[in-house]
């Protein structure tokens, strides 16, 4: 993934802004939709709050083409609309689109979601090499996470309750109830992030509790040595599938994965289930989450 330079944008491996033949002459981050639950009160003055939710943004740009000819031009205006228009994602519910920004004086965060409107503004000089264009991309929340994904994996390790008892029959099986060593994620923007979790077996009731919020989701499913089982607690997917493309939606216990967020700072999770093998692995990724960029 290429590192962009003040003043870029990427969608779909397609870099525009500074320094490319479509530049970006302005862009505005809008509010957050709110949707709310308030109520007006019969017959007196003001409104009862109830609760609100923050929905994505309307990212808006306005870009212009600038060639050495119209047929120049045209070229980089045309491969601009295709990725703006991407049917793969149009086509697909649930799917989003990365777009990687880095505007003047900032990092590069990336936000997810679909491209929009976009518009030919003045085509009038095209001839000559330029043309103004103006577009929007709709995100997924209102969220711009860190361009670096971190991943740990945890192991799960048996722990041995009270033992054997004598006399007992060789071979004895000992069935171990699992927990993982406790371990660090750090979340280093200043609001909440979901993560992506994987649980890889043999394994039986896999789960993943965050200590900062006393959350845990947990699947009460058995995972072969072959399978895996993914947790993709981001507003976008917040779907429960094993690697077989089988939905675990009904195995799912615990809150709702809208609930099961990671705060920012730092805060301990640990992997739990049943493995007598100790092969069992639980992979969680993320990405800081910021409310700017």
């Amino acid at each position: 993934m290429a590192e962009l330079l003040e003043g870029q944008w990427e969608l779909g491996g397609l870099v525009f802004g500074r320094a490319q033949p479509v530049e970006v002459t302005r862009f505005e981050i809008p509010g957050a939709d709110i949707s709310s639950a308030d109520l007006e009160i019969p017959g007196e003055d003001g409104r009862r709050f109830g609760y609100d939710y923050r929905g994505g943004l309307s990212l808006q740009f306005e870009m212009a083409v600038n060639a050495e000819d119209g047929s120049t031009a045209r070229a980089a205006w045309n491969a601009l609309a295709n990725r703006w228009r991407n049917p793969a994602v149009r086509h697909t519910p649930r799917a989003v689109e990365p777009l990687r920004i880095r505007d003047y004086g900032m990092d590069t965060v990336v936000v997810y979601g679909r491209p929009r409107e976009f518009d030919a503004a003045d085509t009038s000089l095209l001839d000559r090499g330029t043309a103004a264009l103006t577009g929007a991309f709709v995100t997924a929340d209102d969220r711009f996470y860190s361009d670096i994904e971190h991943t740990i994996t945890l192991d799960l390790l048996p722990l041995i309750g009270d033992g054997l008892i004598l006399p007992f029959t060789l071979p004895a099986v000992l069935t171990p109830l699992g927990d993982s060593d406790s371990a660090q994620v750090d979340n280093a923007g200043d609001v909440d992030t979901w993560p992506v979790i994987t649980f890889s077996g043999p394994v039986t009731n896999p789960g993943v509790r965050l200590a900062a919020t006393g959350a845990e989701l947990r699947l009460l499913t058995t995972l072969a040595f072959d399978q895996t089982a993914t947790l993709d607690t981001r507003p976008w997917a917040r779907t429960a599938r094993r690697s077989d493309g089988a939905s675990l939606a009904g195995a799912l216990s615990g809150p709702r994965m809208g609930e099961f967020s990671m705060p920012p700072g730092a805060t301990e999770v640990a992997f739990r289930g049943q493995d007598p093998t100790g092969a069992a692995r639980c992979t969680i990724r993320w990405r800081d989450a910021r409310s700017t960029p």
